[in-house]
């Protein structure tokens, strides 16, 4: 669950409508957003591939095997298959019960709700190593920087139409200018603290409950640029294939209520509009999908840590160390005492300042000159050791700090970056 006072959702990693309550669920598909489009990058990119696959394996059975595909598909003698872009495909789908959702799911990319490379270095995707190091916040607070990052356990959703068209085009345009502005910033200079990056989330939430993959350009998107006259069209299919899908999630949802689940608050599931959405359920889209976001960047911190090599040989010498004194024994570090656990941490923070000269890893920069260099997985066990000695006693840990292309970062860090956190003093 989240934080308290946070809208209830569970671990990203359950993805889908799993991770939005009733209330949320109806604000969401008000926006013509689909709940259960969310979760991390490797999920959705794993869903949509094995809707490809499905209708692919469809055409290839009409068509028969190794035969070709009707044109433009090229297939199979240039894989992959793209029928599920055609307009037989849109037909086909719109015409089955739930099959709108099925066909935006085929056509999207698994977009980043927060975009991938504000957490590290460009040119760098899914390498710990790049991972922009802690430091101080603009309130002088120490951040995490972007330690824990992962690209594949990132929160993202299904964005229709490719990185060059449609949807998913018109956001990535949206957080380009959005890191320019940032960078722009005389106060912020290209630093991007949790709140900076969640006003980011937020406007790509905006731009999805727009609901106009099909814009043209105007006042809205004018400095996106504009579409083709192609992509246009195609554009109009999503947002015609976004309203079926809201429309059929609603009754979904109203169906389950009418047979017993609790009903969400404030409008009825069912009672969706082809008009723009309300202010409040658009605020409350908001508010849910961020909590969901923030979650995530939590969820990654911490599996960060339960991924730590340093971490866990110390925990599980904590752990035998006190079961050999005789009982009571216990099962695992959690049961440990307080004077234990910070024990542990200082032990691990201890492991990594060795390992990390070892290795040419410190906790002011991603890495140093060394050779052979750290692997991928040197950086991941550092940054785990690292998150777990500065976890607090709650089991929260310093805010994550993302960059702009160009950002200036502080010259140096705060003086409690080498401290571990706990709930005694160390």
């Amino acid at each position: 669950m989240g934080e308290p006072g946070q809208t209830p959702v569970l671990h990203v990693k359950a993805g889908g409508g799993a991770l939005f309550d009733a209330a949320c669920r109806a604000a969401l598909i008000a926006c013509h957003i689909d709940p259960d489009s969310f979760g991390t990058y490797d999920d959705r990119l794993k869903a949509q591939g094995a809707e490809r696959e499905k209708y692919r394996a469809k055409v290839t059975e009409k068509v028969g095997e190794g035969k070709p595909h009707p044109s433009p598909c090229t297939y199979p003698a240039t894989p992959p298959c793209q029928c599920y872009r055609s307009q037989e495909a849109y037909d086909d789908y719109m015409k089955q019960k739930g099959g709108a959702g099925a066909w935006l799911r085929m056509n999207s990319q698994s977009g980043h709700m927060s975009r991938d490379e504000w957490y590290r270095a460009q040119g760098s995707r899914e390498d710990p190593c790049a991972n922009y190091p802690p430091g101080p916040g603009p309130d002088g607070q120490l951040t995490a920087g972007g330690y824990g990052y992962s690209c594949g356990d990132a929160f993202c959703t299904d964005h229709a139409g490719l990185s060059r068209g449609q949807e998913h085009w018109m956001i990535c345009k949206l957080e380009r200018e959005f890191g320019k502005d940032v960078a722009a910033d005389p106060q912020l200079k290209g630093m991007m603290p949790e709140s900076t990056l969640g006003q980011q989330v937020d406007k790509t939430v905006d731009r999805m409950a727009d609901d106009k993959a099909s814009h043209p350009g105007g006042q809205s998107v004018s400095p996106l640029g504009k579409l083709s006259p192609e992509a246009i069209e195609r554009g109009k299919k999503i947002d015609e294939a976004r309203a079926q899908m809201a429309k059929e999630k609603a009754a979904e949802d109203a169906k389950k209520a009418v047979d017993g689940a609790a009903k969400p608050t404030g409008e009825k599931p069912n009672d969706v509009s082809d008009a723009d959405p309300a202010k409040t359920d658009r605020d409350k889209a908001k508010k849910c999908i961020r909590d969901a976001w923030q979650q995530s960047v939590k969820d990654m911190k911490q599996k960060a840590v339960d991924e730590s090599g340093l971490v866990n040989a110390r925990k599980q010498e904590a752990v035998d160390a006190h079961n050999a004194k005789g009982p009571p024994k216990v099962e695992n570090y959690d049961q440990l005492s307080q004077e234990e656990k910070d024990d542990v941490k200082r032990k691990v923070q201890q492991d990594m300042k060795d390992f990390g000269a070892d290795k040419g890893l410190k906790d002011t920069a991603s890495s140093e000159a060394k050779d052979p260099a750290p692997t991928k997985d040197d950086c991941r066990n550092f940054q785990g050791a690292w998150l777990f000695t500065h976890q607090d006693g709650s089991g929260n840990f310093p805010p994550t700090q993302g960059r702009a292309p160009g950002a200036t970062p502080p010259s140096t860090n705060p003086t409690t970056s080498n401290e571990p956190q706990g709930d005694a003093s160390l």
